[in-house]
């Protein structure tokens, strides 16, 4: 699990809560701010809202979790990754090289 998927958990989690409480697809996708209550916008397209309804309906409580994503797993673990793009950030492999591009 990544480091945002409680993130999207809790969001799809309000979308579901909204939508109980009868709020409109379009009303709960229009605010930008997730951390507000429920029957408030999260934020999201109404498709995204519409996607997350239609999950729940069919799948139930699991469709709060993040799907499987496609192509090859990661080869490092979530906090090893900013420890690899520090290391290499400050140890160019051209002495001579800046660790930043050039503007």
């Amino acid at each position: 699990m990544t480091t945002t998927a409680p993130v999207l958990m809790v969001m799809r989690a309000r979308i579901i809560l909204a939508a109980a409480a009868g709020t409109p697809d379009a009303r709960i996708a229009a605010a930008a701010d997730i951390g507000v209550g429920v029957g408030v916008g999260v934020g999201v397209g109404v498709g995204t809202v519409r996607r997350v309804r239609h999950r729940y309906v069919t799948e139930g409580i699991t469709a709060l979790h993040d799907r499987p994503r496609p192509g090859q797993p990661l080869v490092y673990d979530v906090d090893v990754g900013p420890h690899l793009v520090r290391g290499r950030i400050d140890r160019p492999d051209d002495p001579g090289s800046s660790p930043r591009p050039a503007r």
